[in-house]
């Protein structure tokens, strides 16, 4: 993945150069936001919903990625996929819902600015790689306008995948490869995880979804393309509507 980000940041440089034009294309790759939901907040789908709704993916896209890549989908799966569902409508950035829908479940009560989720303040440490910093700011920003406060703890790539395929994060934003081909990838966010690769399999508490882990088994074992087509495309839904994970952005590769 070193490689891919070097060659990525070298072709972007690049670009402006007479006689040079550089050629993108989905390198199957995302990033996306992690819950450790040993945190009782994001046990709460309206909080996961809220998260979504409180950021502007397109933008961040374009201020922390110079553009380079396409928006996160809700659905999860690169809409470069022949499996891709094109029938989910993703949410887009609303600062007015994501309070709403926060402020059915967590409010400010002593006016600092930070909402209280049965009491405790949401307040949060968001792990990244010290290549993501700006896009860390970015969250900071988006997310405290929402109440949520973070706290940007920011390590070397390969330690951050480390801890979180240990669980040993509240929140975090990293990318991973290893994101197209078979959907058999998208075990990675089932009970059980065999065909994703170890990578994308974060530790700890995890989501469950008994709809999910069924479908997904079933995808598994079907040997009909268009049967497993539509089991796939229940799983992008399911992914939608629970909002396990935060799809940030795919990025190109060139």
């Amino acid at each position: 993945m070193a490689d891919m980000d070097l060659g990525l940041d070298l072709d972007l440089n690049m670009e402006g150069e007479e006689n040079i034009t550089v050629l993108q294309g989905p390198s199957l790759w995302l990033s996306r936001i992690y819950f450790n939901f040993d945190e009782p907040a994001f046990n709460e789908q309206a909080v996961r919903e809220a998260m979504v709704y409180a950021i502007d993916r397109e933008a961040i896209l374009k201020k922390a990625y110079n553009g380079a890549g396409i928006a996160g989908m809700d659905g999860y799966m690169d809409p470069s996929s022949p499996y891709y569902n094109d029938k989910i409508v993703s949410r887009t950035y609303d600062e007015a819902k994501a309070n709403e829908l926060l402020d059915t479940v967590a409010k400010d009560t002593d006016g600092d600015g930070i909402r209280e989720y049965k009491g405790k303040k949401m307040s949060y440490e968001l792990l990244v790689s010290e290549n993501d910093e700006a896009l860390a700011e970015l969250l900071k920003a988006y997310y405290g306008a929402a109440g949520i406060e973070l706290t940007v703890k920011a390590a070397d790539d390969n330690t951050v995948k480390q801890l979180i395929q240990e669980g040993n994060f509240t929140l975090c934003a990293n990318g991973h490869g290893s994101f197209g081909g078979d959907p058999k990838y998208m075990a990675n966010l089932a009970t059980k995880t065999a065909g994703a690769a170890k990578i994308t399999v974060q530790g700890g508490n995890r989501w469950k979804s008994d709809e999910y882990d069924k479908t997904m088994a079933a995808s598994l074992s079907e040997l009909d393309q268009a049967k497993r087509t539509e089991l796939v495309h229940k799983l992008q839904e399911i992914i939608a509507s629970e909002v396990p994970t935060i799809p940030l952005y795919y990025k190109n590769n060139a």
